[in-house]
């Protein structure tokens, strides 16, 4: 299920550009007019403000946790064009874009637990991608509490040290961040601004 930040805009309230906008936004013949550049320079602001606002509303839920960045680069444009409305938007399809944004908890599939990377676990790298046998946990010392059910470690060095890899938890809470409408909110008037002036082009183009 992807998840979608939108701008509308309604062509029907333009009075200077009038018909000639619809047709040059619906028609792959125009696709070079200075309206259907500004669409395509629409969205691609408006991914970028999608992808600032996650960055700079992210805050680690558990300490020590990682951010691989995979929400922000998920994010493409696209244009929309009926009779009365154009769409300018971003989306994207990553599993969890929409929990991000909106808040949750997840809980696990297919284990008893989730795996929650520490920052010394290399981006990507999950507890099925080790040898077995490299991690492991200590019932004796990590008892549950709350919804964290435990921590796999493994040893490393000579002297074989133990290093925390990954929490493990029932459930994680994810709190809304809210990012897609803080980036329309930054984007609605650099748009604004760069249609009007696509429009005032092809008037006077004529």
């Amino acid at each position: 299920m992807s998840v979608r930040a939108n701008i509308h805009l309604d062509t029907t309230r333009l009075r200077a550009l009038s018909e000639k906008m619809h047709r040059a936004a619906r028609s792959g013949a125009t696709s070079g007019s200075a309206v259907n550049r500004a669409f395509a320079q629409a969205s691609q602001i408006l991914v970028g403000d999608v992808r600032e606002a996650i960055l700079s509303s992210y805050s680690d839920s558990w300490p020590g946790t990682v951010r691989t960045g995979a929400l922000a680069r998920s994010f493409r444009e696209y244009v929309e064009v009926t009779q009365r409305r154009v769409r300018i938007g971003a989306s994207s399809d990553l599993v969890y874009a929409r929990i991000q944004d909106q808040g949750g908890r997840i809980t696990p599939k297919t284990r008893k637990a989730l795996a929650i990377p520490l920052r010394r676990v290399p981006v990507g790298k999950w507890p099925r991608h080790w040898p077995k046998g490299e991690l492991f946990t200590l019932r004796k010392k990590d008892r549950p509490t709350g919804d964290t059910v435990g921590i796999l470690y493994r040893k490393t060095g000579k002297r074989g040290r133990l290093q925390a890899m990954y929490l493990l938890r029932r459930s994680v809470k994810i709190p809304a961040k809210r990012y897609l409408d803080a980036a329309a909110k930054s984007a609605r008037p650099k748009i604004a601004k760069l249609i009007s002036r696509a429009i005032g082009e092809e008037v006077a183009g004529g």
